[in-house]
């Protein structure tokens, strides 16, 4: 039984979420993944967890150049020295992004970019170079096993200290 407010939000956020999107909530949280799209929101609703949030919306995820040993992947190192040429020497290769702040609130940008293949995505994510925040987590379990959902680009972000991040963005196509 819903009692709060709160509950009867999270129960609406979960019921616009497609049975997809909630095996992989499920999953990331190490809850079972099968049963039916009701069986799955009963059990995320029953936890006492922060409000959910669709996964699906134009974010970026930041890509990265060591592994969780802090090793250099000479790989990535070398890919993303080659997309930063590109970037710098493309023509109109700037557009407007949205993205996510730390804090998840939508913002729009202008970013200089490339286009990122399906091949190309699906190896980025085999190969572990993105550094997933904690608002892309269930994002990633949806792009291991349905890749061509979206839209990808390598945008290149600057920072407060005047420095630029490779990072990996994501529009979901219209359903």
């Amino acid at each position: 039984m819903l009692e709060t407010r709160t509950e009867v939000e999270q129960y609406l956020l979960l019921q616009k979420k497609s049975e997809q999107e909630l095996r992989v909530v499920c999953g990331e949280m190490d809850l079972k993944t099968e049963g039916t799209k009701e069986q799955l929101i009963d059990q995320l609703a029953s936890l006492e967890t922060k409000q959910q949030r669709s996964i699906l919306v134009p974010q970026a995820i930041p890509l990265r150049t060591r592994d969780e040993n802090m090793q250099p992947l000479d790989a990535a190192i070398e890919t993303m020295r080659h997309w930063r040429k590109m970037i710098f020497t493309a023509k109109n290769n700037v557009k407007q992004f949205k993205l996510l702040s730390r804090e998840g609130k939508p913002y729009t940008t202008d970013l200089p970019y490339i286009k990122c293949s399906t091949e190309t995505l699906k190896k980025i994510i085999e190969k572990g170079w993105i550094l997933p925040l904690d608002y892309n987590r269930d994002l990633i379990g949806l792009l291991k096993t349905e890749p061509d959902r979206f839209i990808a680009n390598i945008i290149q972000k600057p920072d407060s200290k005047g420095k630029s991040w490779l990072m990996l963005h994501l529009t979901p196509l219209a359903a």
